[in-house]
């Protein structure tokens, strides 16, 4: 049986590989990686996306461009509402709906969800994870034209999507 300290040590070591290879993968790739310190995540994305304006005082997340119409949003919050999968994504179907986004996919599994619909020519694609107490969402936001283009690379962005650390709550 594996005790409490060597059980700390191997999840520390297990994030300080994650922090350490995670951004040489990612460059490897042509991709890069955004880590928040404060919800303790990291998630990479294609190398062409640049930060749109400053960062939240707050520390929440970030928001990118690729300057051809295609926007990705990464932000973490707190489950201050004690949300189930289920209720939170009820919430934020409700949010997209008063955005103008139509939902015409969703999926649910044991700690996330998943968004999609369109608004007038723009597809919105939101997947949410939760784990220790907080949700960490990545919404992309492309034209239906590049459609094949970044339906094939949002697995991708679910699949680096990575914790980072034992969480600040």
């Amino acid at each position: 049986m594996i005790s409490s300290a060597q059980a700390l040590l191997f999840r520390g070591l297990l994030v300080l590989c994650a922090m350490l290879y995670a951004p040489e993968l990612a460059a490897q790739r042509g991709w890069q990686t955004y880590v928040n310190p404060r919800f303790e995540y990291s998630i990479c994305f294609p190398g062409e996306f640049r930060q749109v304006g400053q960062d939240p005082v707050n520390g929440d997340g970030r928001r990118y461009s690729n300057g051809a119409g295609t926007e990705l949003i990464i932000w973490g919050e707190y489950n201050a509402l004690e949300d189930t999968i289920a209720t939170a994504a009820e919430r934020w179907r409700g949010y997209l709906r008063n955005e103008g986004v139509i939902v015409t996919y969703e999926a649910k599994g044991g700690d996330w969800f998943v968004l999609s619909g369109t608004r007038r020519t723009m597809i919105y694609y939101q997947r949410t994870r939760f784990s220790r107490g907080r949700f960490v969402t990545f919404r992309l936001v492309y034209p239906e034209a590049e459609k094949a283009r970044w339906n094939s690379l949002v697995a991708k962005i679910a699949a680096c999507s990575h914790d980072t650390g034992q969480g600040s709550q």
